[in-house]
């Protein structure tokens, strides 16, 4: 079942506040995520094409936005190929370094999972084959 556009324009007041905090690049990653899949929720919600095009291209850009941050920051991302193929249709090289792991909710959680070993770094090439590995 679909959300209400109620609560989705409720949703995207609060992601719009949490990427537009640069001073936390965690809650950043999140607002534009958060964005992104409410967007698509709204491309949902509509029969005309125009609208539909426009919020499933909206959705894919806060996508891209969110990788970009994490990729920028260090954050790490379960979905490497996923990030890789975002950040390459932004121009991104054809290889990209990415940290693969659990996504931290905030600094204090990324410092315990890397502590933990629970995060590692690939190389996802463009034909989204991963190598690599390093424990970091």
């Amino acid at each position: 079942m679909s959300m209400q556009r109620e609560a989705i324009e409720a949703g995207l007041s609060e992601a719009e506040a949490a990427y537009g905090d640069t001073s936390d690049p965690y809650r950043q990653a999140q607002g534009y995520d958060s964005a992104a899949i409410l967007y698509a929720e709204l491309a949902a919600h509509t029969d005309d094409p125009t609208w539909k095009n426009a919020a499933m291209q909206a959705g894919q850009r806060y996508a891209v936005l969110a990788a970009q941050v994490r990729h920028r920051h260090g954050i790490p991302t379960p979905f490497p190929a996923r990030e890789a193929a975002l950040l390459r249709g932004a121009g991104a090289p054809a290889e990209v370094t990415i940290r693969v792991g659990p996504t931290p909710r905030d600094k204090v959680e990324a410092e315990q999972l890397a502590a933990a070993g629970e995060v590692s770094t690939v190389v996802v090439q463009a034909d989204d084959a991963v190598t690599g590995g390093s424990r970091s």
